[in-house]
């Protein structure tokens, strides 16, 4: 099948790095789901850094609801790329389709996830969160990548604004990024110069739109935890409510900190709420910022009227009486050194449906689980698990499921010491081969005038390395 100019408003871009850190080489995976009406004739153009063609996968074809995975040394380009390979990919259908990446670190093992973002989001300037300084914030450190989705060469400056700064501590002027290409900054390498324990947001600022990516990292490559999410377009940022579909307080050892960062040239004010499981408020705090000023908020330091209930999942919203800004969360297991993070979810992009492209249920070890938070009209929602082809894995579907206003259900496909009686979830999804089970992709499809969003956690329960084992991205929302 040919495809049309049009199509290209729907490349996703997806950085991809495989670049020897100190803690070790990484690899990079990626799942595509078709979420279009027809099969998707996808092409996959990897480049280097310099804006060259490395090689190109395609055209794969991906059946309606479909998914496939490219995952490290197995598949096509991936396979053949040179073992110390740094680039970007860009992902061309004919259908709309979601990606998810992957990165997994060697050594003392860490993994990442993100999502991969669409042409109609990448923009400029560019906002990249929680950026750490390369002497270190408290033993963490970060690295990012920036990629050019425009049609014509990039001109670029960074500026590095310290929390609650109005003016940059740092400015890296003009440099260029080829079309499709990226541009990789190390902190620990190239930023060692902010001081010890500088937090802050990094603004890129391009004349043509952007994508990126970030990796908080502990600082010297020492073990610990891999912790991955996007950068979000200035440009591209709705007014109104953000949504963080999981807030964690001693969730099985799991606590949650969470960044805001105002956009606005005038700054944003109001309120970030935490809910419990039921909707019930649980504690609230104002916020008033300037242009790129931010908010961190740790439920396990509130106290107070939020003292938190231990393996009880909650949720967050942000409400903005003025101006705009974003959001992202982590989450983490100190004791055992595991992290993920993700970015909070705009209100005015919220449907009554949500791909999840990449499912587990103790697939080579790993699982998934998402929580679904609904802030629209009460209704009813349908989940399909659509085993991957050709894997063995069965296809089933869970519900209804009622969701008031405000109302949030999480589904778990595996828990550790075996499975809850009131779980709601795959729990009997079938055999994928001896020893390893389902996988594939996730639909949740709600009734009309209903706004649900989610977040996907992966864990490796039963892996056998020693380091990070979890991941987590957002869940597309689309329309069924």
């Amino acid at each position: 099948m040919k495809k049309v100019s049009i199509l290209i408003a729907l490349v996703l871009l997806v950085s991809m790095s495989s670049f020897a850190l100190a803690s070790g080489p990484r690899t990079t995976g990626f799942q595509i789901q078709n979420l279009g009406d027809g099969d998707a004739e996808v092409y996959i153009y990897y480049y280097n850094t310099d804006g060259s063609t490395e090689c190109m996968d395609g055209p794969v074809t991906i059946g309606v609801g479909e998914s496939r995975n490219w995952y490290q040394g197995l598949d096509g380009c991936i396979g053949a790329l040179p073992g110390s390979w740094q680039g970007s990919a860009v992902i061309e259908s004919t259908q709309p389709v979601a990606v998810i990446a992957n990165i997994a670190e060697g050594g003392d093992y860490a993994a990442g996830a993100y999502v991969g973002t669409s042409g109609t989001t990448a923009g400029a300037p560019l906002i990249l969160p929680a950026i750490m300084s390369g002497a270190g914030y408290f033993g963490f450190t970060t690295d990012f990548a920036i990629q050019n989705a425009g049609a014509d060469t990039a001109a670029c400056t960074l500026e590095f604004y310290q929390t609650g700064e109005a003016t940059p501590d740092k400015t890296i002027p003009s440099f260029n990024v080829e079309v499709g290409a990226s541009y990789y900054r190390n902190q620990e390498t190239q930023d060692a110069d902010l001081g010890a324990n500088w937090l802050g947001v990094v603004i890129a600022d391009c004349n043509q739109p952007m994508a990126g990516t970030i990796n908080q990292k502990p600082l010297g490559g020492a073990a610990g935890a891999l912790l991955t999410y996007d950068a979000v377009a200035a440009d591209k940022i709705p007014t109104g409510d953000i949504s963080l579909p999981v807030i964690m307080w001693n969730f099985f050892d799991f606590w949650t900190g969470l960044q805001l960062i105002a956009t606005d040239a005038a700054g944003a004010a109001g309120t970030i709420s935490i809910y419990d499981s039921s909707g019930v408020l649980a504690h609230s705090e104002p916020f008033t910022l300037g242009q790129y000023g931010s908010h961190v908020l740790v439920p396990d330091l509130v106290g107070g009227s939020f003292s938190g209930t231990a393996d009880e999942l909650y949720s967050a919203a942000i409400d903005f009486t003025s101006g705009a800004g974003t959001a992202m969360v982590n989450q983490r297991n100190m004791a055992g050194a595991i992290g993920m993070t993700y970015s909070g979810i705009y209100g005015a992009n919220m449907t009554e449906g949500l791909s999840i492209p990449f499912g587990a249920r103790n697939y080579y070890g790993v699982s998934t689980g998402f929580q679904v938070v609904n802030t629209g009209a009460a209704g009813d929602i349908m989940v399909y698990y659509d085993g991957s082809p050709g894997s063995g894995s069965v296809s089933t579907t869970v519900g209804p499921i009622s969701l008031g206003a405000g109302d949030a259900v999480p589904l778990q496909q595996f828990l550790v010491g075996g499975d809850d009686p009131d779980l709601q979830g795959c729990t009997t999804c079938g055999s994928a081969g001896t020893g390893n089970r389902w996988y594939g992709s996730i639909r949740v499809v709600g009734d009309a005038g209903m706004s649900l969003s989610a977040i996907v956690n992966e864990r490796g329960f039963d892996q056998s390395v020693v380091g990070d084992v979890g991941q987590v991205y957002n869940a597309f929302n689309y329309v069924p």
